[in-house]
């Protein structure tokens, strides 16, 4: 396994990535440009997770869905989160209200609030997902 790359903006924190170049003074796997399309990744299965970034400060990931999957509603008390489509339609949840979002849109919830996707149409959902701060890093 490769090392982990140094956050640009923090050198002291570590990032993760799982495709990209090596930088000097930064590591291994370091992605400072990247092609959403070739990021997504679908399953049959489920939704899938696919990480870009994941620092201190946020965590980005491209979520595909195929025709009828979905993200659960439910919330992060200590986070925000962005959806942004790049490709296809979806069906979001921010707290109360429901909205169809297609390419170019996006949607944002509050920490605390409840959040989730559907896609309920025939062709594949692609979003750009980000959540700040970083829910996967321990708060003291």
């Amino acid at each position: 396994m490769r090392d982990a790359p140094r956050c640009a903006t923090m050198p002291d924190q570590t990032i993760r990535h799982l495709r990209g170049l090596s930088a000097p003074g930064i590591g291994a796997n370091y992605m400072p440009f990247a092609r959403l399309s070739d990021l997504a990744h679908f399953s049959p299965e489920k939704m899938q997770k696919n990480p870009i970034l994941d620092c201190p400060q946020m965590v980005a990931d491209v979520y595909c869905l195929e025709p009828g999957q979905e993200q659960r509603v439910h919330a992060h008390a200590g986070e925000a989160k962005m959806y942004c489509v790049v490709d296809g339609r979806g069906d979001f949840t921010i707290g109360d209200a429901s909205r169809t979002l297609a390419a170019g849109e996006i949607a944002w919830s509050p920490a605390g609030v409840v959040h989730g996707v559907r896609n309920a149409y025939a062709e594949r959902l692609t979003v750009l997902v980000v959540m700040a701060p970083n829910p996967n890093l321990r708060r003291e």
